[in-house]
Order: structure tokens, then C-alpha cells, then sequence
């Protein structure tokens, strides 16, 4: 597995990629409350699927995650993601959203490098 650590407002985000073969099953999670919100899957070159729970508003990060992971990797992804932060701002979603893709960012970035070879791997980023 690979694990990319950070914190907002003192409470945990994470972001797990689990390799399949050359695919990846990928986990965001974090908050008050870890959950699942909304799943996507994004095969390359086709149509992604997403499907969400009643009441989160996750599904729009979870397919843009398995959107740009796919094309960026040239391989399916599955992104489940679920983050609840109490008496949250648009501001702080905002600041969230940016978060989570700086750490697909660093996920695309070490895996075209090479840097994990499928083996756990685990950085910690911490943003107050």
C-alpha cells in the first residue's frame, strides 16, 4: 500500500492507493469523520463511472480524481473517498479540495518516477 499522510484543522487526511496489477484501487479519507461518500472508476480512454450516498457531496472530487489519475497513469482507478469536517466553510472545502489533489499530484508524480515499485511506501505532509 501507499499512504500519503496530512492534517487540516488538527484531524487527519489520507490518501491509500492499493496496486492491482497495474491498476489501483485508491482510498481519501479523513476529518472528523472517515466515511464513504462517493465512489468512482475511471477506466482509460472511457467512460467513468461514479455513484454516491444520499446526503455527500463527494461524488464531483471522486471522479475528477479517477479522471486525472487514469489518463495521467494510463490504467483503470477506483477512488473512494469520504471526508466530514463539523460546521465546515465553503473556504475550507475549498482549501480541502486543494489538498487532496496536491496529494494525487504527489501520488502521479511518485509513480511515474518509480518511486514505490508496489511496495509500501508512506509520506507524511502536515498543512494546519
Amino acid at each position: 500500500m501507499i499512504h500519503y499522510n496530512t492534517q487540516f484543522l488538527d484531524k487527519p487526511i489520507t490518501f491509500i492507493a492499493v496496486p492491482h496489477g497495474k491498476d489501483y484501487a485508491i482510498s481519501v479519507m479523513g476529518g472528523d469523520e472517515s466515511h464513504i461518500g462517493a465512489i468512482a472508476v475511471c477506466i482509460p480512454g472511457s467512460v467513468s463511472s461514479v455513484i454516491s450516498v444520499p446526503g455527500h457531496k463527494e461524488e464531483a472530487l471522486a471522479l475528477q480524481l479517477a479522471s486525472s489519475i487514469s489518463h495521467a497513469l494510463n490504467c483503470v482507478i477506483s477512488v473512494s473517498i469520504g471526508i466530514h469536517f463539523d460546521d465546515i466553510t465553503a473556504s475550507q472545502i475549498n482549501d480541502i479540495i486543494q489538498i487532496v489533489t496536491t496529494l494525487k499530484d504527489g501520488f502521479i508524480d511518485d509513480s511515474r518516477k518509480g518511486t514505490f515499485s508496489h511496495q509500501d511506501f508512506s509520506v507524511n505532509l502536515f498543512k494546519t
